[in-house]
């Protein structure tokens, strides 16, 4: 994301890789916990998302469940499209209104 701008076929391939394997591991019954931009890399083979959160045992410790988790993937999310938004070319975005 960092490198420079992207087109707007790119902003949409790594928005879709990014909540299709974000699907895939809650699906799974496993939250991320801790996605970011720092934890979302981009490569030649697609989009590889890092640091998942693996073990199942921890969520029972206290009162935050797998929703609260899943919920908190889902803001972090809005975030990351954020910022591929702001790397894109795409004329016309005003990521005033977005934010």
């Amino acid at each position: 994301i960092k490198r420079g701008k992207l087109s707007p076929e790119a902003v949409v391939h790594y928005s879709s890789e990014i909540v299709r394997g974000l699907v895939a591991i809650h699906e799974a019954g496993i939250p991320h916990c801790d996605l970011s931009t720092d934890n979302v890399m981009i490569t030649d083979t697609g989009v590889k998302l890092l640091d998942i959160y693996s073990s199942p045992n921890l969520l029972r410790i206290g009162k935050t469940s797998f929703k609260d988790h899943v919920q908190s993937d889902i803001c972090s999310l809005k975030d990351i499209l954020y910022r591929l938004l702001q790397a894109s070319e795409i004329p016309g975005v005003d990521l005033e209104f977005i934010s």
